[in-house]
């Protein structure tokens, strides 16, 4: 018994790894800074950029690549025709627990739905989605209160503005189909947002929003959803 627990331990160890070390040489192949990067960040430039054109000649599936600056976030991200292409299929197609960044198979693959959602894993190593439930901290909003979408037509800041648990039978993952829905929503989650957001956000402005979603232990069902407000960055 001992023994072969171990041995899954090993195994389990050693794909946590090896999904890393993909993802870490995809990030050193197609991602490089941007030069002249100012000392402190300055949010109307973007801090990455990334080689679309021979990250999608690997693999076509390829949509975005999100970045958090400061954490392991910085990957691409994929969209299948179902949502469990990417579940446990790495950028290389080969299998990996890990699995893939991936946005929602009925999303406009552009973003230009009012409200995408990304899926990802909640990795014990902190890989993939495995840090989104920092942000169940202030401190750690506070650190970190953007991320960066890019896609090979448009780069976002996504402002961060609510985190939080909810279920996976969430009316977000039915994909909120109109603004007036989305601005309905987000009335709701801001009022149980983990962090207070730094950005002054009206709701009724809001005609988009990308949602990041991630597993959440509190049931069996839960998850932890992060609220980004995309902003058009062209630097």
């Amino acid at each position: 018994g001992l023994v072969f627990s171990l041995w899954n331990i090993w195994t389990i160890l050693s794909e946590y790894r090896e999904g890393d070390r993909m993802y870490e040489s995809a990030a050193s192949q197609y991602v490089s800074s941007q030069p002249e990067q100012q000392a402190e960040t300055d949010l109307n430039k973007v801090p990455i950029q990334v080689d679309f054109d021979h990250l999608k000649a690997q693999n076509p599936d390829v949509v975005g690549w999100l970045y958090c600056e400061g954490t392991p976030i910085n990957y691409p991200v994929m969209q299948g025709r179902t949502n469990d292409d990417y579940l446990y299929t790495m950028l290389d197609g080969s299998y990996n627990k890990a699995g893939s960044l991936f946005l929602d198979c009925a999303a406009d693959p552009g973003f230009q739905d009012p409200a995408p959602v990304i899926y990802g894993h909640s990795m014990k190593n902190d890989s993939m989605f495995g840090t989104l439930h920092d942000f169940s901290k202030q401190e750690y909003y506070d650190a970190h209160p953007v991320m960066w979408l890019l896609t090979p037509e448009k780069n976002w800041r996504l402002d961060l503005i609510a985190g939080y648990v909810t279920v996976d039978t969430d009316e977000v993952y039915q994909q909120l189909g109109s603004v007036e829905a989305l601005q309905t929503y987000l009335s709701g989650v801001m009022r149980k947002s983990s962090f207070a957001a730094d950005t002054t956000v009206e709701v009724n402005q809001v005609e988009r929003a990308v949602f990041l979603s991630t597993c959440s232990y509190e049931t069996e069902n839960s998850r932890y959803i992060l609220v980004g407000i995309p902003v058009e960055v062209n630097g």
